[in-house]
């Protein structure tokens, strides 16, 4: 995921799709400018456990361009702190 934030080549990469991956993290995107014009983001039969939810519910409330976020079937650990606001999305 660090490319899509320092690397000055993907600066006008909007389209990411990395299903079926072994991506297991996406903290590298916080605060990304990426994360705030992105159109596409799928990260489906992936590693993800967590994702930082307040950084996505930032990201959609400010990224007009955003269309599709995917990330089924990942082995997401639900608990009480991480549930309420991944489900609220």
């Amino acid at each position: 995921m660090k490319p899509l934030v320092n690397n000055p080549c993907y600066k006008n990469v909007y389209d990411v799709i990395l299903d079926d991956n072994v991506v297991s993290s996406i903290k590298d995107l916080e605060g990304s400018d990426w994360l705030l014009n992105f159109r596409v983001l799928s990260l489906r039969n992936n590693y993800l456990t967590q994702v930082p939810t307040y950084a996505l519910d930032n990201a959609l409330q400010r990224n007009r361009n955003a269309g599709i976020v995917n990330l089924g079937n990942n082995p997401w650990t639900c608990d009480c702190l991480f549930t309420p606001s991944f489900q609220v999305r």
